[in-house]
């Protein structure tokens, strides 16, 4: 058990990063996440009422304010085991592997958090446009399996 949770947080952050490089540099949707941008892009794609866009931002936001103590501790974490990384004495093997272990089990809860908010906002959403996302998202993934299918990946 002690190992597949790096292991999930590394996999966490390599598709959040291919994904939202894929997004940059092929122009297609807003280039920052899950920001203003996003909804925009979004509520215009699938022709959101009025309504619709103010429960996702609240959603959004609540969730964002929830997630704000998490997100401020892996960034810390993220310093430290930097230090670690770049120090001039021996590399603490055990002390990155204490940090890397409370990144994962952060990243976890967060991604668990993540999808959560996901499935909160498909209950704002109409069928047709539950589809309509569904066809973007794995319009998206086959994007970015194609971009990054042919080793193109030192990009990032």
């Amino acid at each position: 058990m002690k190992n597949w949770i790096p292991a999930l947080a590394l996999g966490l952050l390599l598709t959040s990063a291919a994904v939202m490089a894929r997004n940059h540099m092929s122009g297609f949707g807003p280039p920052h996440g899950m920001g203003p941008g996003m909804l925009d892009f979004i509520a215009e794609e699938l022709g959101l009422t009025i309504e619709q866009e103010q429960n996702i931002n609240l959603l959004i936001n609540e969730a964002r304010l929830a997630s704000a103590v998490d997100r401020e501790r892996v960034s810390q974490l993220r310093h430290q085991i930097g230090d670690l990384a770049s120090g001039d004495s021996s590399f603490d093997e055990a002390s990155a592997e204490v940090i890397a272990e409370e990144m994962a089990g952060l990243m976890a809860r967060m991604a668990v958090d993540h999808a959560q908010l996901r499935w909160d906002i498909r209950q704002v959403l109409t069928e047709e446009q539950r589809q309509q996302i569904d066809t973007m998202r794995s319009d998206m993934r086959r994007a970015a399996h194609f971009r990054f299918a042919d080793g193109h990946t030192s990009e990032l």
